[in-house]
C-alpha cells in the first residue's frame, strides 16, 4: 500500500467551495453572511484500519484577520489544533497515526467576521511515520526557519513566540482570555470542542446534548 486513500463525506454546515488552480483544486470554508462565528465545515472519513504506522498529511492557508481555527479530529481526539491568522502562506501539517482503527475529520472554523476564509490542499496519508519537518513546510508562522540536516528552529519575530512563532506574548499575558477561549483537555464529554481565538464550543455526538454534551437526549 502505497498510497492510503480517503473517501470523504462532506458534512454542509458551512458551504464547502471548490477552487481552480492551473494544476487542479483546493477546497475552503466561505465565511461571508449569514455564516456567523463557530460555524463550522467538516471533511469526515469512514473508519479505516491501519496495519502498521501511516503518515497523515495536508497544506492549508489560513489568512485573514478574522480566522477562526483549523482543527483534524481522530475520533474525537484533537490531533491537531491551528487557531487564528496564520499569513498568506500555504503550510503542512502531518501525524503519524498508529496501528489500529481510525477516522479523521477536518474542520474548518468560521472566526468572528467574513474575513478568515480556510483552505487545505493534496490531503494523503501514506506509509511509514512521518518525516522530520522541514523549512519548505513553512512551520514558522510570525517568524523564519532556520534548517540543519534533521533539524528545524523558528526564531520569532518580535511579540511572538512557541516553538513555531505561534503565540502572542500579549495573548499569554491576558489569562482571562486564554481561560475562556481554549478548548480545554476534556471539556466536551461526549462529542468535541471547536473554537475561534475569542470563543469556544461543544459539538455533541448524536444522542448527547447540554453545555459540555454530558446530557442524554430524550429518546421520546
Amino acid at each position: 500500500m502505497k498510497n492510503l486513500v480517503l473517501f470523504l463525506d462532506i458534512l454542509f454546515l458551512l458551504i464547502v467551495s471548490l477552487a481552480v488552480t492551473s494544476i487542479g483544486y483546493y477546497a475552503y470554508i466561505e465565511t461571508s453572511a449569514p455564516r456567523k462565528e463557530l460555524d463550522f465545515a467538516m471533511l469526515k472519513s469512514g473508519p479505516f484500519h491501519v496495519k502498521d504506522k501511516c503518515c497523515f498529511s495536508l497544506w492549508f492557508n489560513a489568512n485573514g484577520k478574522d480566522v477562526g481555527s483549523l482543527i483534524v479530529l481522530d475520533g474525537n481526539s484533537n490531533i491537531a489544533n491551528f487557531l487564528g491568522d496564520r499569513g498568506n502562506v500555504w503550510r503542512k501539517m502531518k501525524k503519524t497515526l498508529s496501528a489500529g482503527p481510525h477516522s479523521l475529520s477536518i474542520i474548518g472554523v468560521r472566526g468572528k467576521s467574513y474575513r478568515g476564509d480556510i483552505a487545505i490542499d493534496d490531503i494523503d496519508v501514506v506509509e511509514g511515520s512521518c518525516p522530520k519537518s522541514t523549512c519548505s513546510d513553512q512551520p514558522c508562522v510570525e517568524g523564519f526557519c532556520i534548517g540543519v540536516p534533521g533539524k528545524i528552529s523558528c526564531v520569532c519575530n518580535p511579540g511572538y513566540t512557541g516553538k513555531y512563532c505561534d503565540t502572542s506574548i500579549n495573548a499569554l499575558q491576558d489569562q482571562s482570555l486564554a481561560l475562556t477561549t481554549t478548548c480545554q483537555k476534556n471539556r466536551c464529554k461526549n462529542g468535541f470542542c471547536i473554537e475561534t481565538p475569542s470563543n469556544s464550543t461543544c459539538v455533541c455526538n448524536p444522542g448527547f446534548t447540554g453545555d459540555r454534551c454530558d446530557s442524554r437526549k430524550d429518546s421520546n
